[in-house]
């Protein structure tokens, strides 16, 4: 069972993903995967920033690390065979009661802008997401 989530936008909005697909996999007990194909793809902003500026992939113990051999991605590969995740769409801009209710294999689309989010979980976050003393 993974969570996975949607990554796009700058480091901003990739914080705030990370943070929502981290609550939801912490909260049900299961791996969380990064959705890299859209930034992949349209390579705006400077990419993919959570692992460049925190070394996220060192930190977290149960996220899933895309696998792949130069321009194939095998992660992305196999996503295209399972269909089995939930998907859920950010339904708005602000919190939405429904999140804490996901299945335990869920797909997550949005940018999840929420305080309520950072509230719960920001003490857990800081050991990740802190930006290195320069």
């Amino acid at each position: 069972m993974t969570i996975k989530i949607k990554i796009s936008g700058g480091l901003g909005n990739q914080m705030f993903q990370f943070a929502t697909g981290y609550a939801v996999a912490k909260k049900n007990n299961v791996r969380l995967s990064l959705d890299l194909k859209y930034i992949n793809k349209r390579m705006k902003h400077n990419g993919f920033e959570l692992d460049d500026v925190f070394n996220i992939y060192s930190k977290v113990s149960f996220l899933n690390k895309q696998l792949s051999f130069k321009s194939i991605n095998v992660e992305e590969i196999l996503t295209i065979f399972d269909k089995s995740f939930y998907n859920f769409k950010e339904p708005h801009y602000h919190y939405s009661n429904n999140i804490s209710n996901l299945p335990k294999h869920t797909f997550l689309d949005g940018y999840w802008q929420s305080e309520y989010i950072l509230k719960i979980i920001t003490k857990k976050l800081e050991k990740f997401l802190l930006f290195p003393i320069i």
